[in-house]
């Protein structure tokens, strides 16, 4: 089991691997070019059983073998991974070997050693290394590129491989290029992906299904829309050297992304079979409101429209209006958990206390999952961690689809950081692995979790965690200030000398 969730910019990384496997379970060879800080190759699935990794600066390699040791494992201890140090085109030239996989994660792509990473040169020859139903995946950070040459990279691909598609995985800094010659069927394939490699899926925060599909944001078909008439990438004019230190100036970013992709993005959802109010949940928690707002027509009953739109009123601020919807959704359908579980959103403070007089709490007892965490968090409000811990075994029954999935983690994860046992504490950090990677965007899980990393004595969860905080839009600039001195002064040697001062200090930020 892995054994943390990293932050949002390393949880693209590992998405790389895992999302070509999705795409072909059955692939046995990967090849990674460029190593990074190792992320890449971390947790792979054994179902694969060969990794190479084609690294160009010898001492990038050796700042990895150097990594400290801690909760988790240093990439290059497994065994399947072998390391080349070259020139990824050269490495490809020199070798007549086929891989399952090949996924390439170039960094500034304006430079010598990675311009040349993103033309269609390079992409044929990945195509003619490439098993028949191979994969590629390709990274870019959105920093990096505006529009045109996002749509420039698109064509690109689309002109060496017939099936193209992009993934903004939780909607962050980076997209990830699919593209095979052959059906990728992604929505297809992902139940079983998740099942074969559970945990390695719930390191960036994917459970189910939707954890995947709501990142797609072009298919094949919208990323032959999204590409048409844009000029390709070649060795001989290669936009991207010259337009990417351009695009730093005024750069498409995670915003930007998100405009240009909801329109797309919400009409491939909506051909799915999946839950659209779950990810409409989770489209709004990480801000991504117009993709939201396009999801809205697509669910059903009406009253279920009420309650989406009443959580997008509620993430805009206009608490108002919010409360409005969600009691229209109510009376429309007094069956529906949706709308008192927008209620519960407005009035928890109240419903925990018990001084709620609107009826709420009432029909939440009538939901198996939702009254075992009401009663769990009476409990934590009273101090009674014994009655907490024994509501354990049925919290742990809700469902990652449940509305109360998200608090019901959090709870259960709460006693094992008051426990004080480091072997419990380290539970609770597998319990908010999935929240701190991307399935919750705000502040307790990750305030949570480095209380858990200080008692379990995992440094790395700590820095991963404090560092979140520190660049938190949730936090008030007081609050950014001490997480930022906290990361500062945390011990990342393990030893953790003021582990009860930083606990005190971590819970004054929590909320």
């Amino acid at each position: 089991m892995p054994a943390e969730a990293p932050a949002a910019p390393v949880a693209v990384a590992r998405w790389m691997g895992l999302l070509a496997l999705v795409a072909r379970p059955g692939a046995r060879s990967l090849l990674v070019i460029g190593l990074g800080a190792g992320n890449t190759v971390l947790d792979i699935p054994d179902s694969v059983r060969s990794i190479d990794v084609v690294e160009i600066e010898p001492e990038v390699v050796a700042a990895v073998r150097a990594l400290p040791q801690g909760v988790a494992k240093n990439p290059l201890a497994d065994d399947r991974v072998r390391i080349h140090v070259n020139d990824a085109r050269n490495a490809l030239a020199l070798t007549d070997r086929r891989f399952d996989v090949i996924v390439s994660q170039p960094s500034h792509p304006w430079t010598t050693a990675s311009s040349h990473l993103y033309t269609r040169e390079f992409f044929e020859l990945v195509d003619a290394r490439l098993d028949g139903d191979g994969v590629f995946v390709q990274w870019m950070g959105l920093q990096f590129v505006d529009q045109v040459l996002l749509r420039s990279i698109v064509a690109t691909l689309r002109e060496v491989f017939s099936e193209v598609e992009v993934y903004q995985p939780n909607l962050g800094g980076g997209v990830l290029f699919l593209a095979a010659n052959e059906p990728l069927a992604v929505a297809q394939r992902a139940r079983e992906a998740l099942a074969t490699a559970a945990a390695e899926w719930a390191a960036v925060g994917a459970l189910i299904p939707e954890d995947i599909l709501m990142y797609r944001v072009l298919d094949g078909p919208a990323s032959a829309s999204f590409a048409a008439g844009a000029s390709p990438n070649t060795d001989y004019r290669n936009l991207v050297k010259v337009g990417s230190p351009l695009a730093l100036r005024d750069p498409l970013g995670i915003i930007g992304a998100r405009r240009l992709f909801a329109t797309p993005q919400t009409t491939i959802l909506g051909r799915l079979d999946i839950d659209h109010f779950y990810v409409l949940r989770h489209l709004v928690a990480h801000r991504a409101l117009a993709p939201a707002q396009a999801l809205v027509p697509h669910l059903s009953p009406p009253g279920r429209q009420r309650a989406a739109l009443g959580l997008i009123a509620l993430a805009s601020g206009d608490e108002a209006a919010a409360e409005r919807l969600f009691w229209q959704a109510a009376r429309a359908d007094a069956t529906d958990l949706a709308p008192f579980y927008g209620l519960y959103l407005l009035h928890r403070e109240d419903i925990v206390r018990g001084t709620e007089p609107l009826g709420i709490a009432d029909r939440l007892a009538l939901d198996r999952g939702a009254a075992a965490l009401l009663e769990g968090e009476r409990a934590l409000r009273a101090g009674d961690w014994s009655r907490v811990r024994a509501l354990d075994p049925g919290l742990a029954e809700i469902d990652p689809h449940h509305l109360f999935f998200e608090p019901s983690a959090r709870l259960r994860a709460a006693w094992r950081v008051e426990s004080g046992d480091p072997d419990v504490a380290r539970e609770a950090i597998f319990l908010l692995a999935p929240l701190a990677a991307g399935r919750e965007r705000g502040t307790e899980a990750h305030l949570l979790r480095a209380r858990a990393a200080l008692v379990a004595g995992a440094p790395k969860v700590l820095s991963a965690s404090l560092w979140h905080l520190a660049r938190s839009a949730e936090l008030s600039g007081v609050e950014i200030e001490e997480a930022q001195m906290l990361l500062a002064q945390a011990d990342l040697g393990g030893n953790f000398p003021k582990a009860d001062e930083l606990s005190s200090r971590l819970q004054s930020l929590q909320r």
